[in-house]
């Protein structure tokens, strides 16, 4: 067999865990009878009779293993939310035991006995048993470390945990079927604990890393959602059935928020947990079974803001994208009035926001007013034959690039232009991102939906549509595509379109391509690292072909992440996060340091000592030093 093939199973053998993870319906593969071991030489023949078991108890089930070492890891797939399931469990367990011990094995080969204690004196003998307790009372006689796993300390009445102890499934019977699929993600964790990662070059989790605290976790905060879905469920509230009328709304949240100051309200501790999420999704993908937390997160602020008042800061961050376009056309006004001294302590004590950025000026419609780039009309462009549509690039605008960075979409339209292409720009409508994260999910329909409508035009056109923001692109392949009735369409990111169309910039590199003289390194947005792995080749190819030499190390998020590095409450984690893996990164000049997400460079441009710059602006010096803008 070739290299690469042999390769290919081995990576299906590594991932087999987060493939059984993944499988669709209510039954999950359950890790009870996980690591059993015989002799290798009986292996086949004890596979087979295991097998036959799980069969006739009509499951199916993942089977993988270590042939060299006789282990196997079997994972049948239950649903123990049924009772039934859960008697099977048992009964399994039993059969696999007795199995096991026809074939002189043991029930845990590698990874550990957990709660299978109870099975303990069938394989070590009575004698040995008592041995081992012996032991645990020499050095455990309290029973305090892992009480009821493994054995209990002699003279000691306490019992071992049971194959048949409550289960968690006892507690998530009792959540309703419209919550349950409501919050299916919650309810799909089933605690592999990957997201309980220390090392911070890791993407998942970032505020589990610099907290420690599993309460700040993917797993912690889909648990607390679990048991406030079966509190809910307990208490008869149907969430569906929530007040929506804004006069009876406020009147709904001042009795809660006011007058029951003194009852406690589990919502309030959910609540804690999933304010401290950066919403970088890394867990949506990170994660075996693709907990998305952030998404999760926006569902729940939906309902608990129906019930309590909400922050003003969630207010003013709503309306600033409405905002955006009127005070975005006098950019030096606008900062001279949010910028002084008075009004950044109106904005930190009043609204909670500090360290904005400032709005660009010149605009990016001003840079670009000489340019023909803002007319189209589809139903000319529909008129054009396929291939010369094929010459015609849409700009897809984000409001933060937009205001805050205008050089890049200028640039964007030279980088285009230098390539033989035709350039639209479209208008920079309301993209919604911001709404979503905090839990404005009826808002975010809305301007989904308008800004949906008007890409799909060109997505029927066969048009090729690019925007620069990774956070704002893979939104509208993420967030967006979870709406009912959107309209289709696809927007590439910088990488994914420059990579299919390097050799419309070949002959201009051969004519000004001069010799490397630094060494770059680029730093990717948290999001586009962990949604789209494969962008980090898709730089190097690109920065290759230009003639440049770039590293792209792995590091964890910079801790701005869209909203929640200029929030006050937010400080300590954001930059934490920053001093562990991005700080030392800033000891290069600032020419040599690259990052591609907005939120990156706005965290680097306040915690270290100079600005870095976006990748586009890097590969335009490269084309044409001339082409270049000042900020």
């Amino acid at each position: 067999a070739q290299p690469e093939t042999i390769d290919a199973i081995y990576q299906m053998r590594k991932k087999a865990v987060g493939l059984l993870a993944k499988t669709q319906g209510s039954r999950k593969p359950v890790a009870f009878v996980e690591d059993v071991a015989v002799p290798p030489q009986q292996l086949p023949e004890f596979a087979m009779e295991f097998k036959a078991l799980l069969d006739n108890a009509l499951l199916d089930y993942g089977m993988f293993g270590h042939i060299d070492a006789g282990v196997l890891h079997v994972r049948p797939a239950l649903d123990l939310c049924d009772v039934r399931d859960e008697h099977k469990l048992r009964d399994i367990s039993d059969k696999v035991c007795d199995l096991t011990l026809k074939y002189k094995g043991v029930m845990w080969g590698e990874h550990g006995k957990g709660v299978r204690g109870e099975y303990m004196p069938s394989f070590f003998g009575e004698t040995l048993y008592q041995v081992l307790r012996q032991i645990k009372q020499i050095f455990d006689p309290n029973n305090q470390l892992n009480p009821g796993k493994l054995v209990t300390p002699s003279g000691s009445q306490a019992d071992l945990i049971s194959i048949d102890a409550t289960k968690r499934g006892h507690f998530d019977r009792q959540i309703t079927g419209t919550m349950k699929s409501e919050f299916a993600e919650a309810m799909a964790c089933n605690g592999n604990g990957l997201c309980f990662n220390y090392q911070p070059n890791s993407l998942m989790c970032p505020s589990y890393q610099v907290t420690q605290d599993r309460i700040h976790s993917p797993k912690g905060r889909a648990t607390l959602l679990r048991e406030w879905m079966r509190l809910v469920t307990k208490k008869g509230i149907s969430l569906s059935r929530l007040p929506s009328h804004p006069s009876v709304l406020w009147l709904f949240k001042l009795k809660y928020g006011l007058f029951d100051l003194k009852k406690t309200d589990f919502s309030h501790e959910v609540h804690a947990a999933l304010a401290g999420c950066l919403s970088c999704k890394a867990c949506a993908s990170q994660c075996p079974v693709q907990v998305d937390i952030p998404d999760l997160k926006a569902k729940f602020y939906q309902y608990y803001y129906l019930r309590y008042f909400r922050p003003w800061r969630d207010y003013l961050l709503l309306s600033h994208e409405f905002m955006l376009p009127t005070i975005g056309n006098w950019p030096r006004l606008t900062n001279l009035m949010t910028h002084n001294p008075l009004s950044r302590l109106i904005l930190k004590y009043g609204f909670g926001w500090i360290d904005l950025p400032k709005l660009s000026a010149p605009s990016a419609q001003r840079r670009l007013r000489d340019e023909p780039v803002w007319a189209w009309d589809a139903s000319q462009l529909g008129s054009l034959s396929p291939r010369n549509r094929k010459q015609y690039v849409v700009v897809v605008q984000d409001p933060y690039t937009t205001y805050y960075d205008a050089l890049l979409v200028s640039s964007l339209v030279t980088l285009l232009q230098l390539g033989g292409f035709q350039v639209i720009v479209l208008p920079c409508k309301v993209h919604g991102k911001a709404m979503h994260v905090k839990g404005f999910l009826k808002q975010f329909e809305r301007v989904a939906h308008q800004q949906a409508q008007m890409l799909q035009q060109f997505q029927q056109l066969k048009i090729t549509m690019v925007g620069l923001d990774p956070a704002m692109v893979l939104a509208l392949r993420q967030e967006y595509q979870t709406l009912p009735n959107i309209p289709t369409f696809k927007v590439l990111l910088l990488q994914e379109w420059l990579v299919s169309n390097l050799s419309a910039y070949s002959a201009l590199l051969q004519q000004r391509r001069h010799p490397q003289t630094v060494h770059l390194t680029l730093l990717q947005h948290c999001t586009e690292a962990s949604a789209l792995p494969a962008s980090k080749d898709l730089w190097h190819q690109i920065f290759t072909h230009f003639g440049l030499d770039v590293t792209i190390p792995a590091i964890g998020c910079c801790g701005m992440a869209g909203s929640f590095g200029h929030e006050k409450q937010n400080q300590t984690v954001s930059k934490q996060l920053f001093a562990l893996t991005w700080q030392p990164l800033m000891q290069q000049p600032a020419h040599q340091v690259l990052a591609t997400g907005f939120s990156c460079r706005s965290q680097t441009k306040r915690l270290s000592p100079h600005a870095v710059q976006h990748p586009l602006i890097r590969l335009l010096e490269q084309l044409n030093p001339t082409k270049v803008e000042a900020e």
